[in-house]
């Protein structure tokens, strides 16, 4: 069975670094294949008890010995320290170690033994400094490997740039290349891609050297005597290859679309708009190589080497969502609103995905996103609006300038306009069941407009405010929230989180300005409100990088914050969602459903019983029959209608106390009960009088 999955040997990189972090990181990972890690086993026991990783380590004598991976145990090919190690200062001595772990692992692999090898980051200048000619990874493999001509290519999600060069000064670049150098990397590049890419035409597009591609030779020449001729030459070959192109109009979207992998001349021209594109998410490869060799695209991040910095925002925004008493209190009575705030961001994190990595499957899905915010809430219009603003703003404020015509994507804006119309009209009509209910639809707009002004639902301004920042643990995360709000804004950060910022603040906005306003409403903020405040406590987390003097104080801090601000919500929680939820003083309640109504339908089936009704006929007569509907939700014979219209012959009837003197002849023979709808609201139920 072993032997049927392949053996990848990883490097654990600059000891002092943050390679061993990473490796260690790989322990708790899912890999169908046999996993090696190079290195001295007792170096990564020591940084696993710093980290507090459980993973556990298991010395194999030769690579035979190495079994299917299993997530929590690491197998490691025992490599060892030349010096004692400490994270985050660097030691030459330690550079024979390092060099020592690429040889293993290129044997292994040259002999057939391993499938690949995978590199964690090292540090140059510290084996430059020992005394050995090192200029990276790429050029030591090559040397060790015979071959000629290795490329590094770097490949993100949306993106592949391989260079020319690599590790030179920019004086070096043009007399480091001649014709038939690059029309070997080229060469290279177009077949490899074909072979571990298996892209069976590969589009190159090759970038000019100097500014504009040369104007001509009128700001350098090496594109007429260097690229244009290898370009040809390769052209007549039968290869799909364009360029020169110039550098700063080669990375628009129009122009990606069109091929598969830029070729850079030098290492800073195509790497900063990968980086700055898909950092974090880049894979190296070394192509030209008769091994396959991969490596993450950052470097060995001493600053944070053996501190375990991961990023927590997500997990404390879902914290703070999942336990804080709005969300819990409209969850588990207003459930609209909770499947209206899961649609909206389904449309945002789908959106920018598909404009992104120009995906038309996320197109498609943000569409559908769209089409249940829809079908939830008429109020989803000002969504789509306060998005559109947010986009355009965004884009202008951050985006311009990196991706300039780039936010219209007419594919992907058709396939989300398709996805939206196709399935608003499957849920209005029921699945096709009921094609009246799209005039519903036409009509929901027009009436909420209509409605906007007010109807007894005004309130102030800073409702929403007040309503969001209530009690202990509103105001903290408040707080937090807004200093994650000004170091997105401070930063002008590309993320989505820069966007959301501008959507959350257009929205509220809105809503603050609209004099109808409703509490449940404020679920739509909190959700980017918990996220901004995971951001500020992740950076708080963070300044021991900056300040390393005062990392335990500043780390108790945190812990005590995040302590404290968990217990305050608990607490606001018990006392608003589950001690006091109907209480005219919680600051939720808003024409809350009274107890009364619960005993409703129960009453009804004991009265259906007693007169010997199997499935009762119930007739509501209200102008505003909400929440009957959903009590009622169980009876297959319920109708409703308007005080005036006419409901017909039923077993039941329930109507408004303004409704029931419109009634008289109907009633006949019927007795009343009253029960409590909500706050100030009754409705009668009429029961066959006894006979």
């Amino acid at each position: 069975m072993t032997s049927t999955l392949p053996l990848i040997v990883v490097s654990s990189g600059e000891p002092a670094g943050i390679g061993p972090d990473l490796v260690l990181a790989l322990g708790s990972r899912a890999f169908a294949a046999r996993l090696a890690v190079l290195g001295d086993p007792a170096l990564l026991a020591t940084r696993a008890r710093a980290l507090g990783s459980s993973v556990r380590l298991q010395e194999c004598a030769n690579p035979a010995a190495v079994g299917p991976h299993q997530p929590g145990h690491l197998r490691m090919l025992h490599v060892p320290l030349r010096a004692p190690v400490r994270a985050g200062q660097l030691d030459t001595a330690n550079a024979a170690y390092v060099l020592d772990m690429l040889s293993r692992g290129t044997e292994l692999c040259t002999a057939g033994t391993a499938a690949a090898i995978v590199t964690a980051p090292v540090q140059k200048s510290v084996i430059s400094n020992s005394g050995v000619k090192f200029s990276g990874h790429t050029e030591f493999l090559a040397e060790l490997t015979g071959a000629a001509q290795p490329v590094m290519l770097l490949a993100g999600k949306s993106l592949r740039v391989a260079l020319a060069t690599t590790h030179l000064p920019l004086r070096a670049v043009a007399d480091a290349l001649d014709v038939a150098t690059l029309m070997n990397i080229i060469r290279i590049t177009h077949d490899d891609l074909r072979r571990w890419f298996r892209i069976a035409k590969p589009r190159v597009l090759v970038l000019g050297m100097n500014p504009h591609a040369g104007e001509s030779g009128t700001l350098g020449t090496e594109e007429l005597t260097l690229i244009e001729p290898a370009v040809r030459a390769l052209a007549a070959e039968g290869l799909n290859v364009i360029g020169p192109v110039s550098a700063d109009t080669a990375f628009t979207p129009e122009s990606l679309a069109r091929c598969d992998v830029v070729v850079a001349m030098y290492h800073d021209q195509g790497l900063p708009v990968l980086k700055a594109l898909s950092f974090g998410e880049i894979v190296n490869v070394t192509l030209g190589l008769p091994i396959v060799r991969t490596s993450p695209d950052h470097g060995t991040a001493f600053d944070i080497a053996g501190q375990g910095c991961a990023d927590p925002s997500s997990l404390i925004a879902a914290l703070l969502f999942v336990v804080a008493p709005l969300p819990v209190y409209y969850d588990r009575y207003f459930i609209h609103e909770s499947i209206f705030v899961a649609a909206t961001f389904g449309l945002i994190v789908a959106g920018w995905r598909a404009w992104q990595r120009r995906s038309g499957g996320q197109a498609v899905l943000a569409g559908a996103c769209a089409a249940l915010m829809l079908a939830s809430k008429e109020t989803a219009v000002l969504h789509f609006f306060a998005l559109a603003v947010a986009a355009l703003v965004f884009w202008s404020w951050n985006l311009r300038r990196r991706y300039p015509g780039a936010l219209w994507q007419a594919r992907a804006v058709l396939a989300a306009a398709v996805s939206f119309v196709l399935l608003s009209v499957l849920l209005f009509t029921w699945f096709g069941s009921n094609w009246k209910a799209l005039a519903a639809l036409l009509q929901a707009v027009p009436n909420f407009l209509a409605r906007a002004h007010g109807e007894g639902h005004e309130e102030s301004f800073w409702y929403y405010l007040r309503l969001v920042t209530g009690g202990w643990s509103g105001g903290m995360i408040f707080i937090l929230a807004c200093i994650g709000l000004f170091q997105i804004v401070r930063k002008r950060s590309p993320s989505p989180y820069g966007f959301l910022a501008f959507y959350v603040l257009c929205i509220a906005a809105i809503y603050s300005l609209i004099p109808y306003k409703t509490p449940w409403l404020a679920l739509n903020f909190w959700l980017p409100i918990t996220l901004f405040a995971g951001l500020a406590f992740e950076s708080l987390w963070r300044m021991p990088v900056m300040y390393p003097a005062l990392r335990r104080p500043i780390r108790a801090t945190c812990i005590l914050v995040g302590t404290v601000a968990v217990a305050l919500i608990v607490h606001d929680t018990r006392l608003r969602v589950f001690v006091s939820p109907a209480d005219e003083t919680n600051p939720y309640v808003y024409a809350h459903t009274s107890e009364d109504l619960l005993g409703l339908p129960a009453e009804i089936e004991r009265l259906a019983h007693q007169n010997g009704i199997a499935a009762p006929r119930i007739a509501v007569i209200a102008s505003d029959p909400w929440p009957l509907p959903w009590y009622l939700r169980h009876y297959a014979e319920v109708g409703f209608w308007q005080p005036g219209q006419q409901p017909g012959k039923a077993d039941f009837y329930i109507t408004s106390t303004e409704a029931a003197n419109q009634y008289d002849e109907t009633l006949k023979g019927f007795r009343p009960q009253f029960f409590g709808v909500r706050p100030g609201v009754l409705t009668l139920l009429w029961s066959p009088a006894p006979r």
